[in-house]
C-alpha cells in the first residue's frame, strides 16, 4: 500500500455553498470551502480536522507553495466555519530541499501551538515532527526521521500524533530495526526521539498507517499489515514499560471480519472501534471494509457493519462516536461511487448513509475523519469542490 497518489487540479476560488445530501433526507451538506489548487492555498486534505475555540485547523497534503514542483508540498490552515473564511497558517517546503517538512498529516493542538508529521521533506526527505504557532504561524521542526544509521528511528510518519503528560507519541509507517515501522516518543521540549517499538512483521505486526489513542494510561493502534496472516493486527503499548502486544489479529479472506485496518481506534465506555479498508460480507469473498468493535479485556474482536458498495467502500478513515452512534467516511461508494458520510449504530450494526458524494462541486473521495462540534459534522475531501481540489465540508441536521 502506497501513499496516495498525487493529482493534479484546476485553480480557482472558494466557495460557500449548501448542496443537498442525496439520499439523507434529515442531513444537509454544506461546502464551506474549496481549495484553490496547487500554487495557491493548498489541495488534497487526506487529513480530518480538528475544532479549537470554534475555528477548524487542519492540513493539506500537497499544494500552497509555488517553488514546490507540480503538486506543491502541502498547507497548515485555519478555517472560521462560520463565515467560510480560510487562512493559510503555514507553506511546506518554504525551506531549500524541504527541510521543514513535506505532505502533512493530522494535527494536534497542545497549548497555544498546533503539533503534526509529515510524510516526507526533513534532513533525509522521509519525514518530521513540526510545531506551528496558532497566532502567528511561526513553524519548528522539533524531528527529522532517518537521521540515525539505517533509519532505525523510522521513516515516513503518516499517521497523527497523541500527547500524554507532555510528550507526544506516534507510529511510523517504515524504518526501525526490521523496516516495517516504529512507535515513537518525542519530547518537545527537548526534540529528543526515542523508539519505543520497532515492527517486526510476522505476528508483531508492520505498516501502521494511523496514529494512536491513550486509554487509561495505554496506547491502541493499528497496523495495515502483519498480524498471523499478514491482514493487520490492533496492539497495545504501555508507555512506562515500553512493552508491545498485539491484541488482535485480522484473518484475512477466510472471515468476515475484515482485513487491512488503514484508520485510527475511537474509544466508546471501554471498548474499541475502527474500520478496516477490506473484508467483511461472505467469506472467502473480497468484501469492501467493515466497522468493528474490539473489547481489550477479553480480546473480542466483533464484527458491527460489513459495507456493500452501495452503502459505501474503503473506509480509509477512523471513527467517531456522538450520543450513542459512530460515525465515519468511505472513500468511494454510494450512489456515485465518489464516497459517503455515515453512521452505525453500534449496539444493532445498522448504518445510514447520511451523505452520498457526486464527485463536483460537493466533494470527491472523503479519506479522513470526522469532527463533530454541537451536533453538526465537519470533514474534508482531497478532490472535487469548485477547483477540483478539495473541499471543507459541514453536514447538520435539518430542522
Amino acid at each position: 500500500m502506497k501513499a496516495p497518489a498525487a493529482i493534479l487540479f484546476a485553480v480557482g476560488c472558494a466557495i460557500v455553498q449548501p448542496i443537498p445530501a442525496a439520499n439523507a433526507a434529515t442531513y444537509t451538506e454544506t461546502v464551506l470551502y474549496s481549495f484553490g489548487g496547487p500554487h495557491h492555498d493548498g489541495q488534497r486534505a487526506f487529513s480530518g480536522l480538528i475544532s479549537v475555540h470554534s475555528t477548524l485547523y487542519g492540513t493539506t497534503s500537497g499544494g500552497g507553495n509555488r517553488g514546490c514542483g507540480a503538486f506543491g508540498c502541502g498547507t497548515a490552515f485555519s478555517l472560521d466555519p462560520s463565515t467560510g473564511a480560510e487562512k493559510v497558517l503555514y507553506r511546506f517546503c518554504f525551506k531549500a530541499k524541504c527541510t521543514d517538512g513535506d505532505s502533512p498529516s493530522s494535527v494536534i493542538a497542545v497549548n497555544n501551538a498546533l503539533y503534526g508529521t509529515t510524510a516526507r521533506g526533513g534532513v533525509a526527505d522521509l519525514g518530521t515532527i513540526f510545531v506551528i504557532q496558532r497566532d502567528t504561524g511561526k513553524e519548528k521542526v522539533l524531528y527529522s526521521f532517518c537521521t540515525q544509521s539505517k533509519c532505525a528511528d523510522g521513516t515516513e510518519p503518516f499517521g497523527g500524533l497523541v500527547e500524554v503528560n507532555g510528550i507526544l507519541y506516534g507510529t511510523t509507517n517504515g524504518g526501525g530495526s526490521a523496516k516495517y515501522g516504529v512507535v515513537f516518543s518525542l519530547d518537545p521540549n527537548t526534540g529528543v526521539e526515542t523508539v519505543i517499538h520497532a515492527f517486526g512483521e510476522g505476528a508483531d505486526g508492520a505498516s501502521p498507517y494511523s496514529g494512536m489513542i491513550e486509554v487509561n494510561g495505554m496506547l491502541y493502534g493499528t497496523t495495515y499489515y502483519g498480524g498471523e496472516t499478514g491482514a493487520g493486527t490492533v496492539f497495545a503499548l504501555d508507555p512506562s514499560t515500553n512493552t508491545e502486544k498485539v491484541l488482535y489479529s485480522f484473518a484475512s479472506q477466510a472471515s468476515p471480519d475484515g482485513w487491512n485496518p488503514y484508520g485510527g481506534l475511537v474509544n466508546v465506555n471501554g471498548t474499541l472501534y475502527g474500520t478496516t479498508v477490506e473484508g467483511g460480507g461472505v467469506p472467502g469473498s473480497d468484501g469492501v471494509g467493515t466497522v468493528f468493535a474490539f473489547n481489550p479485556t477479553t480480546g473480542t474482536e466483533t464484527l458491527v457493519h460489513s459495507f456493500n458498495g452501495s452503502d459505501g467502500r474503503a473506509p480509509y478513515a477512523g471513527l467517531i462516536a456522538m450520543k450513542g452512534r459512530l460515525y465515519g467516511t468511505t472513500a468511494s461508494g454510494g450512489s456515485a461511487d465518489r464516497g459517503t458520510v455515515f453512521s452505525v449504530d453500534p449496539a444493532t450494526g445498522t448504518e445510514s448513509v447520511l451523505h452520498n458524494f457526486l464527485g463536483g462541486a460537493d466533494g470527491d473521495s472523503p479519506w479522513a475523519n470526522l469532527v463533530a462540534v454541537k451536533d453538526t459534522l465537519y470533514g474534508t475531501t482531497p478532490m472535487g469542490g469548485a477547483n477540483g481540489a478539495g473541499t471543507v465540508f459541514s453536514l447538520a441536521k435539518k430542522h
